[in-house]
C-alpha cells in the first residue's frame, strides 16, 4: 500500500515539561518556528499559530484537536530542558487512519535549537509525503541567523510580545 500525502496539519503547541515556567518561550518559539517554516510548502495547508494555540495548556486528545481544525494530520511536541540539555519529543500523527505515522525523541545542546528546528521540519515534510520544488527546500533551510544567542532572545522576545501585556512588554 503506497503511503498517503497529507494535505493539511496542525503543529499544536508543544508542551513544556520542563518545571521551570521561565523555559516556556522555548517550547512556544519552537511551536511558532515549526509553523512558519512549514507554511512555506506550497499545497500543505498550515494551521496559524493564533488558530493553535488555543489548545496551549489545555489536555486535550490530537484526534479532537485535528477534527476540530479540519486537518488530516498533527504534530506534537514535548520539550524538556535541564540545564544545557535540551529533549524533544515528536510525534507526527495521520488522523485519518488514527496512528503515528512517525516519532523522534532529539537530544541536543540548547545551542542547537536551530538546526534542530530544521531536522524536525525537513523529517516532517519527508514524512506528509509532500514533494518538494528545489525552489521550496532552498526555502526551507533559510537560516534567519546563525547565533544561537541571537536566536534565543530572538525566541524570549517573541514569547513575550504574544502575552500583549505591558509587564511582559517591558
Amino acid at each position: 500500500k503506497a503511503p498517503q500525502s497529507f494535505d493539511s496539519l496542525a503543529v499544536l503547541p508543544f508542551v513544556n515539561a520542563t518545571a521551570d515556567p521561565g523555559s516556556e518561550y522555548l517550547s512556544d518559539g519552537m511551536t511558532e518556528s515549526i509553523i512558519n517554516t512549514l507554511t512555506r510548502i506550497p499545497q500543505l495547508r498550515v494551521i496559524p499559530r493564533s488558530t493553535v494555540f488555543r489548545f496551549k495548556g489545555k489536555d486535550i486528545d490530537p484526534q479532537e484537536a485535528g477534527n476540530t481544525l479540519k486537518v488530516s494530520a498533527v504534530l506534537t511536541g514535548r520539550v524538556t530542558q535541564h540545564g544545557e540539555e535540551l529533549n524533544v519529543q515528536v510525534d507526527l500523527i495521520d488522523l485519518r487512519t488514527q496512528s503515528q505515522v512517525w516519532g523522534e525523541q532529539y537530544r541536543r545542546k540548547i545551542n542547537d535549537v536551530i538546526s534542530l528546528q530544521e531536522e524536525i521540519v525537513s523529517e516532517v515534510s519527508r514524512r506528509l509525503q509532500t514533494a518538494l520544488s528545489w525552489e521550496t527546500r532552498k526555502d526551507l533551510a533559510k537560516r534567519l541567523t546563525e547565533n544561537p544567542e541571537a536566536y534565543k532572545l530572538y525566541l524570549q522576545g517573541r514569547y513575550f510580545w504574544q502575552k500583549r501585556r505591558a509587564p511582559e512588554l517591558r
